[in-house]
């Protein structure tokens, strides 16, 4: 009976495979090809990085998806490992660890929820507390609250991987108000570096040269000799001294005079620290414009005592080079050619300089009403002191055109076309600077006239000194039809 053998065969052969050598052979071979494809040594680590994950969300969001879950998870037990290693303790020591600690996270993520500084009581008989007082006492809960908040990062490998676990670290609120306290403190700190530096840099003229108002006199007055100003109107001019030279024997130099006389006003812009500055004031700018409800709401106190110094103290360095430029110069009369040169190419730089500066201030001051953001429209005598160099410079420009040199005759329109494009540039920026322009440029065709007519007269003068009978000639027009003094 066929069917009664294969049955009879099928169970002798399942008997077969069921015995203990069949088992163990199979078990053999099965253990031989994990081994030579290295499938004991992944099992191993899948084993322990899921013995380090284990109790967590991360393992569940996270690393789910195939081949990048298990790099995910080995790299998760190496940053497990090391950081047991750092702190002396074995990997299940530090994974206990962790899990205690991230329980406290949700208490540092309230804190932030609800944070808002905690302002000083007055006692009486105390020491008063000022803007300075109450903003350090700002500073230390803020850095205390933040210091916290990077110890909660820190017991994540990364802030993903912390966003995964506690959800509430990505809600829009918590973001925002980290970004605020993180970003008030950031500019808070550079505020007082910089001003630091400047106080170091200028010395005893930070407080003239950052003040909202300005303390000196006016820029033909006299000076204080601190600064480097002539008290009796004797001090060379700008460029007489080589860089680095003493100067005379008694003058007092101090950091406006430095600039002027041993490095000039656009190299010293050009400076790290003062394009810095820039930055910075923009920086701040922004924050305060963006930022300014979320420092509303957790009272954090605002930098404007700083910030304003700071965003004033380019103008008012500018100004005073100026000022004691004009005052090292008030006393020159009908000076030499090549020092009328230098001169004029001082005050241009210095000019151009200044407009710039005014054009970035402006820019900066521009009043935001919904954020709070006010800065003084305009630096106190910035204008005077433009106008009043503008018209020190055209009165060296008419020097040079009524200078006796052959090489100026017939050149005062070439001379004056040379200026035109500095004047029209600074004069988009100088208040009554057009009207300045227009006034001494008016005086040039009268110069040149009055040149003409005395070259022409020339020879009948010659002729009248030959042959003293013959009538004298006409006086020719004065070449100083415009005052340079106007």
């Amino acid at each position: 009976m066929p069917p009664f053998d294969e049955q009879e065969d099928g169970d002798a052969t399942g008997s077969e495979d069921d015995s203990p050598e069949t088992k163990a052979r199979f078990e053999w071979q099965h253990m031989l090809n994990n081994v030579l494809s290295g499938n004991v040594l992944k099992s191993e680590k899948t084993r322990l990085s899921t013995a380090s994950l284990s109790g967590t969300k991360s393992l569940k969001n996270g690393f789910v998806d195939g081949f990048s879950s298990g790099r995910r998870q080995r790299a998760y037990a190496i940053w497990l490992l090391l950081r047991a290693k750092v702190r002396g303790r074995t990997a299940d020591e530090e994974s206990r660890f962790l899990e205690e600690a991230r329980a406290r996270v949700d208490d540092v993520i309230d804190e932030v929820a609800k944070f808002r500084v905690v302002d000083l009581q007055q006692e009486d008989g105390g020491v008063e507390l000022d803007s300075a007082i109450r903003q350090r006492n700002a500073a230390d809960q803020v850095a205390s609250l933040l210091k916290r908040v990077d110890w909660c990062e820190s017991l994540w490998p990364s802030r993903r991987a912390l966003s995964l676990e506690k959800e509430r670290f990505t809600e829009d609120e918590i973001v925002r108000r980290l970004d605020a306290l993180r970003t008030w403190q950031q500019i808070t700190r550079r505020l007082k570096v910089t001003v630091g530096i400047l106080r170091k840099w200028t010395g005893g003229e930070w407080e003239k040269l950052s003040a909202p108002a300005s303390v000196d006199e006016d820029a033909g007055g006299e000076g204080s000799g601190a600064n480097g100003r002539s008290t009796n109107g004797t001090t060379p001019p700008p460029g007489l001294f080589a860089a680095g030279a003493a100067g005379p024997p008694g003058t007092e130099r101090g950091f406006v005079a430095v600039i002027v006389r041993e490095d000039s006003l656009s190299r010293t812009f050009e400076k790290r620290i003062l394009t810095d500055l820039a930055t910075l004031v923009d920086t701040a700018k922004a924050a305060v414009i963006e930022l300014q409800a979320s420092f509303t709401a957790m009272n954090l106190p605002g930098f404007t005592d700083d910030l304003s110094r700071l965003a004033i103290f380019p103008s008012r360095l500018a100004q005073e080079a100026l000022r004691t430029t004009l005052d090292s110069v008030a006393n020159v009369h009908d000076p030499t050619v090549v020092l009328i040169d230098q001169l004029t190419n001082d005050l241009r730089k210095g000019l151009e300089v200044a407009c710039q500066i005014k054009r970035q201030y402006t820019e900066l001051a521009t009043p935001d009403a919904e954020a709070g953001w006010a800065l003084p429209e305009r630096v106190e005598g910035y204008e005077e002191t433009l106008l009043a160099t503008l018209r020190f410079f055209f009165k060296l420009l008419h020097w040079k055109l009524k200078s006796p040199s052959k090489a100026i005759y017939f050149k005062e329109t070439e001379i004056v076309e040379n200026e035109w494009g500095f004047l029209s540039g600074v004069t988009e920026e100088i208040d009554g600077g057009d009207l300045l322009v227009g006034e001494h440029f008016r005086c040039v065709p009268s110069s040149s006239l009055a040149l003409s007519l005395s070259l022409s007269l020339g020879a009948p003068q010659r002729a009248q000194e030959a042959d003293p009978r013959r009538p004298p000639p006409a006086a020719a027009p004065s070449r100083t039809a415009c005052s340079p003094a106007s």
